[in-house]
């Protein structure tokens, strides 16, 4: 008879602790939802680079892909290598100068390529305290109508960046 009596007492321990194995389950659960849903759905980055720095700002470049059936918009960017991260729009005025404005956003249609590059739209990074140096990388968020875009940006030197100048500009599409 003594055994039974021993059994209800372990009894509550497993319950507790199958109670707290469901709660740590569906909190698990919920992150992972709230992960996925900030995520901007069909959005790619590619070629992102930005340049070592000289001063406290920088030039962020890269190719933005809209794999989805909508449009999103690039509503901000946000690096903690700098104190504000600015989209600017660019292009070449008839007098072949750099003409270059604030951007609000930057729409991307659905199915649509953005190219940020040397003399057009790219990010502006300003207030940078610490060097950025050839070969390490700064974490940058790219933050879309339908969420964010975490992705590591390497750092180049101003040469590489000089070479992709000359490339985008040589090019009659824009890539």
């Amino acid at each position: 008879m003594d055994e039974p009596d021993s059994d209800r007492r372990g009894s509550p321990l497993l319950v507790v602790l199958m109670i707290i194995g469901a709660v740590v389950s569906l909190a698990a659960i919920v992150f992972a939802i709230v992960l996925l849903a900030g995520q901007a759905e069909g959005v790619q980055v590619e070629d992102a680079a930005v340049g070592a720095t000289v001063s406290e700002s920088a030039a962020l470049y890269m190719t933005l892909r809209n794999n989805g059936d909508g449009a999103d918009e690039l509503l901000r960017v946000d690096c903690t290598c700098a104190g504000t991260a600015a989209l600017h729009q660019g292009g070449i005025g008839a007098d072949g100068s750099v003409d270059m404005s604030d951007a609000t956003s930057v729409v991307l249609d659905a199915h649509d390529t953005v190219v940020f590059g040397p003399g057009g739209d790219h990010v502006m990074l300003e207030g940078i305290e610490e060097p950025l140096v050839e070969g390490d990388s700064v974490e940058v968020d790219l933050v879309f109508t339908s969420g964010t875009v975490r992705t590591e940006v390497p750092v180049v030197s101003l040469a590489s960046l000089a070479e992709r100048a000359a490339a985008q500009l040589g090019s009659t599409d824009g890539s």
